[in-house]
């Protein structure tokens, strides 16, 4: 926390105290105070986005001196709570009782950053200028970092307006997401001249993950029989030949090929976690990391087969071209929710082979705004889901898996999971007190969660892909920081653009 100057941490990780600096200073050169951070805690676990409503349910806040406020965590023993609260974002008191929070305005935000915004534009820009009188700027945390003078963001309605803008030189920076962007969209003059530099970044984390995620408050998908079939009938090898060029690397393990990932037989530390589980859990789970249709190089037709034979030992069997729904007596249709059209054509290639075995796939197209409310309201049969798991784990698997949240509508416990051996292994991650037992633990929520296939892994990428204007100089590569363009790039001094 860069506006403390001591923290004080209790033994068994149940509170943490904060000393707050004299030298924290708002844009409007008033001081960061004890309130301000009370105002904030307690407006973002009241009104706050999802995840923090999520994250601060059972933690309270109180002063405990002028410049001291503590935290007190509903448990013991959670290493994330420290880290959590450590780094809750700061917002001015003041500020907001004079201009309102409950008012949907373009009202300007006050911060204390290095930057302040100066101008926005609903939907279009954010322009952000460096402010000279910074009251960090000479912490030793912030040395060669915040090079910019000026920052501006812009927004587009689509992923392909957005690089065509950038080629003409509208842009200085652009990170991409998308395999076949990356591969066949990068080009033009401006990439020929060398105006424009592709960079690729080794990712410091597991990597990032895109799943198919089953919604199992479908009783139909609290059979692990359905959920092995539909797995079995995505064809990764396929799918990366055909729609991504050959860029993503195959996926087993949600901690991608990190230390993290489970391996060979468990470890006599993973087999006692498991023991209280193994009469509802595969029964090989001790002896390998993931079942064996993560190694099987099975032909389309055996797919089709071995699916088919699972799916009628589920019930849902075949009359004519369709399987049917038996608490329907309808054919079986699942609705998939995505956010990104690109994803289109992946669920489109998986449509074709579900469609091959009975099972209509419905992917309406809607608005990011209408399908995040769905989402969070969890009304879907599956989604795309992204996820970064982080090499501190805990937090996320907690949100995401755990069962406290599965029934709390607007929770990012999107699949709605209720496994007792999974919440297991995320209380054994959180209450970890190093790294080796944490470590065990991750192994043992990779190893469950993989044998009960609660996600359908589509592809896997442990590199951030981003291009720059010439001018722009990006720092090489390093474990202790992550890639962020706004406060570790920098800008040579600037020529007339040819792009201009």
């Amino acid at each position: 926390c860069l506006a403390a100057t001591s923290i004080d941490v209790t033994k068994d990780l149940s509170s943490v105290s904060f000393t707050l600096t004299k030298s924290a200073k708002w844009h409007d050169g008033k001081p960061v105070t004890i309130d301000d951070l009370i105002f904030t805690f307690k407006t973002l676990k009241s009104q706050g986005p999802p995840y923090y409503r999520q994250v601060l349910r059972k933690i309270t806040v109180s002063k405990t001196a002028p410049d001291t406020i503590t935290y007190t965590s509903g448990r013991k023993g959670d290493r994330s709570f420290v880290s959590l609260v450590g780094t809750l974002p700061i917002h001015p008191k003041h500020f907001w009782e004079k201009n309102g929070l409950e008012q949907k305005s373009m009202t300007i935000p006050l911060g204390s950053g290095p930057y302040r915004i100066v101008k926005a534009t609903a939907g279009k820009t954010a322009h952000l200028s460096r402010v000279k009188n910074y009251w960090a700027k000479d912490h030793f945390t912030q040395k060669g970092r915040y090079n910019f003078d000026e920052v501006i963001f812009n927004y587009y309605r689509d992923n392909r307006t957005a690089l065509e803008s950038f080629k003409t030189g509208n842009d200085d920076i652009r990170l991409e997401d998308d395999a076949v962007a990356w591969s066949k969209e990068y080009k033009g003059p401006s990439l020929d001249k060398g105006e424009i530099v592709k960079t690729s970044f080794p990712s410091n984390d597991p990597g990032k993950m895109i799943m198919l995620t089953f919604n199992q408050r479908n009783p139909i998908f609290k059979d692990r029989r359905v959920r092995k079939a539909l797995a079995l009938l995505y064809d990764f090898e396929a799918a990366n030949r055909i729609l991504f060029h050959g860029l993503y690397t195959p996926v087993k393990s949600a901690y991608g090929t990190s230390e993290l990932a489970a391996s060979g037989k468990a470890t006599a530390e993973q087999q006692a976690l498991l023991k209280p589980f193994l009469n509802k859990l595969p029964e090989n789970i001790l002896n390998q990391p993931g079942p064996d249709l993560e190694n099987n190089k099975l032909t389309s037709r055996q797919r089709i087969r071995a699916a088919s034979k699972l799916l009628d030992e589920a019930g849902l069997k075949l009359s004519g071209n369709s399987r049917i729904d038996p608490n329907t007596g309808k054919p079986l249709v699942f609705s998939i929710l995505y956010m990104n059209r690109r994803h289109q054509r992946i669920l489109l290639h998986y449509a074709e082979s579900l469609k091959a075995i009975g099972i209509e796939l419905s992917i309406p197209e809607l608005e990011a705004f209408a399908a995040r409310k769905k989402m969070l309201e969890h009304d879907f049969d599956m989604t795309i889901l992204q996820w970064m798991p982080k090499m501190l784990v805990g937090t996320s698997e907690h949100l995401l898996w755990g069962s406290q949240l599965a029934d709390v509508k607007g929770s990012y416990a999107l699949a709605g999971l209720k496994d007792p051996a999974i919440d297991a292994s995320i209380t054994a991650m959180q209450l970890a007190q190093d790294w080796q037992a944490m470590k065990s633990a991750a192994k043992t929520f990779d190893r469950i969660f993989r044998w009960q296939i609660h996600a359908i892994p589509l592809w896997h990428s442990n590199e951030e892909w981003i291009s720059t204007s010439k001018s722009i100089v990006t720092p090489e590569p390093s474990p202790l920081f992550e890639t962020t363009y706004v406060d570790r790039f920098w800008q040579k001094p600037l020529k007339q653009s040819s792009l201009k």
